[in-house]
């Protein structure tokens, strides 16, 4: 793969009622924007797109992180975190339906702000850990979330926050 050095653009990507999608970085944004329609579900939703160039790539990758961690675009998943999850602060799940009781623990973590909308959740895997349970019962609280539109699975991505329950 061929050095980057050159003029560097970050862009951001909105919907048409300007809530900020994507943001990323590219020599060749028009190309770049090409990729994402192809492999990614939320280009549908792209309604518009700013640039900002920066002199290099190293600069425009520092830009990028920054504008990822303040600005939270919803379908970015590096650097896209509030708080990250420390598996040692939850206590195993017991005391009743584990896969309602992980669901509601899920739930508070949404509500409290540490997932926010956009942000990757904790692998199937981490989630077993911390909270003991079994892939099943991970499975089941995540399916019963995504079944209410708090969740999204992505295919080879993750589990995603689409929305604050109430």
């Amino acid at each position: 793969m061929p050095a980057h050095t050159g003029r560097t653009a970050l862009y951001r990507i909105r919907n048409i009622e300007g809530d900020l999608l994507y943001i990323g970085i590219s020599e060749r944004p028009e190309y770049r924007w090409f990729s994402h329609r192809r492999q990614h579900a939320w280009w549908s939703e792209a309604a518009n797109y700013s640039l900002e160039w920066h002199d290099d790539r190293t600069s425009a990758e520092v830009a990028e992180a920054e504008a990822i961690r303040d600005e939270r675009p919803r379908h970015n998943s590096t650097y896209n975190y509030a708080v990250p999850f420390d598996r040692t602060a939850w206590q195993p799940v017991a005391g009743g339906v584990k896969y309602r009781l992980l669901a509601e623990r899920i739930r508070a973590e949404i509500r409290s702000g540490r997932w926010s909308v956009g942000h990757r959740i904790p692998s199937f895997e981490v989630l077993m850990e911390a909270a003991s349970v079994s892939r099943t019962v991970v499975q089941t609280a995540v399916g019963n979330l995504r079944s209410e539109g708090v969740l999204d699975w992505r295919p080879g991505d993750g589990t995603y926050v689409t929305s604050i329950p109430q």
